[in-house]
C-alpha cells in the first residue's frame, strides 16, 4: 500500500458516510477501508473511477482475448 493513501476504519466510514463521501469528492484519491486493522476494500469518487475506466479501455480492447 502506498503511504500517501488515506486509510479509514470501516466503523468510521459507516458512522461518517457523508463526510467520507465529501472527502472522496474533494481529494479525488482512493480511500482504503480497513476492518480489524487490515485493508479490505478501496473506494473512489465517481469522476476518478470514470477517468480510470476511460484510460484502461483502449488497453483492454488491444489485449489478446485468450481464445
Amino acid at each position: 500500500m502506498a503511504e500517501n493513501q488515506a486509510l479509514h476504519a470501516w466503523t468510521d466510514v459507516k458512522a461518517n458516510a457523508t463526510d467520507v463521501l465529501q472527502e472522496l469528492a474533494e481529494q479525488r484519491k482512493p480511500l482504503i477501508i480497513t476492518q480489524n486493522g487490515k485493508a479490505k476494500a478501496v473506494i473512489q469518487d465517481v469522476t476518478s473511477y470514470e477517468e480510470t475506466q476511460e484510460t484502461l479501455a483502449p488497453r483492454a480492447r488491444a489485449a489478446p482475448s485468450g481464445d
